[in-house]
């Protein structure tokens, strides 16, 4: 009875912060009713991948998100509601390389935010690319690649995971058990020699607690980003040993860093010590 009482506490509160989003009466019951529905929804076999279509409204623009998983509502809350990934007021970045895209929320928040900047997202798990396709991928200047941000060139392995943000290179990423998929990885050094780059604005960088690997495989003598946004994953083993060691590595590089938490996550802010 507890355990049931904090997933509906949980699921009101995400609810709440929703309707924020929502651009008519219309869609701001469907907000309160989804984050419920869904849960039973992803019950039954002949539904759980179908597509549901949310319409939300940000920063005066009403736009449209497909999702089908719980997961999927609580990362826009994330990042819409809450703007874990909002920047310096007078920053305004050109080139941005979002690694991990998911669904597209940060790629929305971004362009949103950054109108003239041209977005490079990079999101390996072929059903959720599927999904960023729909909902970002006819924005213009933004450009989506479906490959896994890792450490090496090549075939890789991805532990798939039942909440379809918590997929991962990583295999004690979470406690559920998970399927295996070969996705192609691919470096620092070959997303920039593809995108015919030397360096961007802003990265984000949220690939699900590979990103120790990521950065310390990166060989550039000079920083990739000015600015480099991404999450620390305080449930993963040794959490507080890889977020040491990532802000070691990146002030090293010649970056300022600073975190700050939020409801369900805790972001970091590297900015390039110009």
């Amino acid at each position: 009875m507890k355990r049931l009482w904090r997933h509906l506490t949980i699921r009101r509160e995400l609810a709440s912060s929703l309707v924020s989003l929502a651009p008519t009466r219309r869609d701001r019951l469907r907000l309160i009713v989804l984050p419920f529905a869904i849960a039973l929804w992803q019950r039954l076999p002949s539904l759980r991948h179908r597509w549901l279509y949310v319409r939300l409204r940000k920063l005066g623009h009403t736009f449209t998100f497909a999702i089908n998983d719980s997961s999927e509502l609580f990362v826009l809350a994330d990042v819409l509601c809450e703007e874990q990934y909002e920047l310096a007021e007078d920053f305004r970045p050109r080139t941005i390389l979002d690694l991990g895209s998911h669904i597209g929320a940060s790629i929305i928040y971004f362009k949103l935010k950054y109108p003239d900047a041209s977005i490079f997202g990079y999101e390996p798990h072929p059903a959720t690319f599927r999904k960023l396709e729909r909902n970002v991928g006819h924005l213009p200047d933004v450009h989506l690649t479906r490959a896994a941000a890792a450490a090496g060139d090549g075939p890789v392995t991805l532990f798939e995971a039942k909440r379809t943000w918590a997929s991962s290179l990583r295999a004690d990423w979470g406690d559920e058990a998970r399927a295996r998929i070969t996705v192609q990885g691919v470096t620092l050094e070959t997303i920039f020699r593809a995108l015919a780059l030397e360096q961007v604005d802003l990265i984000k960088l949220d690939v699900e607690g590979a990103e120790l690997e990521l950065l310390r495989a990166d060989s550039s003598a000079e920083p990739r980003a000015a600015v480099i946004v991404g999450e620390i994953h305080d449930f993963l083993p040794d959490s507080e040993r890889d977020a040491a060691t990532i802000k070691d590595l990146l002030m090293s590089r010649g970056y300022v860093w600073r975190s700050r938490r939020y409801s369900t996550d805790h972001v970091f802010v590297a900015t390039l010590n110009r």
